[in-house]
């Protein structure tokens, strides 16, 4: 063969795409050098009839295509296995790196939740102590108050008996006084009687 490398580059050439496309394919490995011999094969016959290659080079490239030189097939398909595996892996990678990211922020913000969580659970027990001591005020000063107005009751009583008392000192001091005044007026009135 002549052309050899002439064969070789333009192989090369036409396989990545062919590669991709096989790959695409829901073919089993064992196919897949046979797949792309055949399109291989196509791609040169489309490439003599378009005028883009000459007769020679398509003759040249399907029989090695046809001989048993399959190395530089398996060579590529191997070598796109193995960027596909790469991708694959950089892919997993760029995943993993982004579930370590949203784990470390989820940390993050579970910490976050935690102290606003805490925060949250002091104020909850400061305000029930506060309550409570507030609750605690109010009996007192109901309490006080109670008392006051019992003792208010104690003194409204007190004064209401100091006030009957009062009364009735007043009305004994009238009736007294009227009792005197009646007696006076009885005692003129038999002092005047014997003048007349």
């Amino acid at each position: 063969m002549e052309n050899r490398k002439d064969v070789i580059s333009y192989i090369k050439g036409k396989c990545e795409s062919i590669v991709r496309l096989v790959f695409k394919m829901k073919i089993t490995p064992e196919k897949r050098i046979q797949s792309v011999k055949r399109h291989l094969v196509e791609v040169a016959e489309s490439d003599v009839e378009n005028n883009e290659i000459s007769i020679g080079l398509y003759e040249d490239v399907s029989s090695f295509i046809k001989g048993n030189e399959n190395k530089l097939l398996r060579h590529i398909i191997n070598k796109y296995r193995l960027q596909m595996l790469k991708q694959n892996l950089d892919k997993t990678k760029r995943k993993l790196e982004k579930t370590e990211d949203d784990n470390l922020m989820l940390r993050n913000r579970n910490s976050l939740l935690e102290h606003q969580k805490t925060r949250l659970e002091d104020r909850w027990t400061r305000a029930h102590f506060k309550c409570m001591d507030m609750r605690g005020e109010f009996r007192l000063a109901l309490q006080v108050e109670r008392g006051k107005n019992a003792s208010l009751g104690a003194k409204i009583k007190k004064l209401g008996q100091e006030l009957h008392v009062f009364k009735e000192g007043v009305l004994q001091e009238e009736r007294d006084a009227n009792a005197r005044l009646v007696a006076e007026n009885i005692r003129l009135k038999k002092a005047l009687e014997p003048r007349i």
